[in-house]
């Protein structure tokens, strides 16, 4: 899974990388640029539908914006439209990448696609734009409904669709649990509260500038940038916030390109005459590669030192753990492989679990919002119709709970069931 997510991260990287050096910025900005993003980022880097919902956001935004000859060219709205026009294949592949988002995720996915078939109506003035937008609308509209109808043929043939709809639509009314986005500009890190300010502020009125502008690319950044911008909420945390921003970084590199563009047009006889800066900034980029490159050889080094005297456990090769909570780890699963019911009321348990090849439906991802439509009632009704013989394992109080802890669940057994033992920094119940 960590193959994976390098391949999927890096890819998210390149990928803007592309975007930037499609619409022509120059080398230098979009070099310090995303080095800027991948600073922000690095350690928030991961396995996670978020961030394939991204990738994907960020294939789509690349077919979308046009070489910046022709985006310089367009004259009237007209123009906005015609070229998209006859690209019937591409339609539909948009189409099909903003379905694959809705796969993916639900809320994210739908704003995407809902960008992805209406943003061309922003430039259409008169009958014949109409027309053209209703020919791309219905092109894209196909090509997102292939993968939903594939997503329900395979569910219709596993019958799992009313176990789709019981998790995946009527249990999202039962995710509480929030973050506020304030929060981000009260205590976040310095960056993130400067950012979190910046990036809605700037995003919004760079698209209406565009609307208004008719400039096609500027306005597929904006509206793409909003429509990510989704993954921000409910949970507004740093990871959610540095995903949902992503492509809204990159609209403020295109911006800044164009800053810098204007400034050196007005003094370019003093820019020409001062040529150390052009030396100085592409030193400055390369420098800063280096020494990131220089940190990753230095940490792999500290990992590779590490893994020599890591303790074996299986299924937990090559991860980083102090011989201590390795012994933790070791106590709990050789507990749970002495018990024939046992259930763990806790976000980890699948680390338990997975590696002792135990499948236990709910309680494997024990959050709000992954229950199902009875939520936490549901969990509690199960528990009380468990056996004698089951043993259930909470974390002890003294130790960090997940944000999205079922505490009615967790409280209904501390309340009703009986505390016969503690495993590592596990509390034992039985009835």
């Amino acid at each position: 899974m960590r193959i994976f997510a390098i391949l999927l991260t890096t890819s998210i990287f390149f990928m803007g990388y592309l975007i930037l050096k499609k619409i022509k910025v120059n080398k230098t900005i979009y070099g310090l640029g995303i080095l800027f993003i991948i600073y922000l980022m690095k350690d928030k880097l991961c396995i996670d539908y978020n961030y394939a919902v991204l990738f994907l956001a960020l294939i789509i935004v690349y077919l979308e914006i046009l070489p910046k000859k022709i985006n310089n060219r367009i004259e009237d709205v007209q123009d906005l439209i015609d070229p998209m026009v006859h690209r019937k294949r591409k339609h539909l592949l948009i189409g099909l990448i903003a379905g694959m988002c809705i796969t993916l995720k639900q809320s994210t996915g739908f704003m995407i696609a809902i960008v992805t078939i209406g943003y061309p109506i922003l430039f259409v003035r008169n009958k014949k734009d109409f027309i053209n937008f209703i020919k791309i609308a219905l092109m894209r509209t196909l090509g997102v409904m292939i993968p939903i109808i594939i997503l329900l043929l395979y569910l219709i043939a596993n019958q799992a669709i009313l176990e789709f709809v019981d998790y995946c639509i009527m249990g999202i009314k039962t995710f509480t649990n929030y973050m506020p986005y304030l929060d981000l500009v009260k205590e976040g890190k310095t960056w993130i509260r400067i950012l979190a300010v910046l990036v809605p502020v700037i995003t919004i009125i760079t698209f209406f500038v565009a609307v208004i502008k008719k400039d096609r690319n500027l306005s597929v950044l904006t509206a793409y940038s909003i429509a990510t911008f989704a993954v921000v909420f409910p949970i507004s945390d740093e990871i959610h916030f540095l995903i949902g921003s992503y492509i809204s970084l990159l609209l403020i590199v295109y911006l800044i390109n164009g800053l810098c563009k204007k400034l050196y047009q007005k003094e370019k006889e003093r820019f020409q005459k001062v040529e150390f800066i052009k030396i100085f900034s592409e030193t400055a980029i390369l420098g800063v590669t280096i020494l990131f490159v220089l940190l990753s050889i230095k940490d792999f080094v500290v990992y590779v030192e590490d893994m020599k005297t890591n303790p074996s456990i299986r299924h937990y090769y090559a991860i980083p753990m102090s011989e201590e909570y390795a012994n933790m780890v070791e106590k709990v699963m050789q507990y749970i492989e002495s018990e024939k019911e046992l259930y763990i009321l806790d976000s980890d348990a699948a680390l338990y679990m997975i590696p002792l090849n135990r499948y236990h439906k709910n309680y494997d991802m024990l959050l709000k919002g992954n229950l199902g439509s009875e939520g936490e009632k549901g969990i509690i009704q199960n528990i009380k119709e468990m056996s004698e013989n089951t043993k259930i394992l909470i974390k002890n109080k003294k130790y960090h709970k997940n944000w999205q802890n079922p505490d009615q669940v967790t409280g209904y057994v501390e309340e009703n069931w009986k505390k016969i033992n503690e495993i590592s920094y596990f509390d034992v119940y039985e009835k």
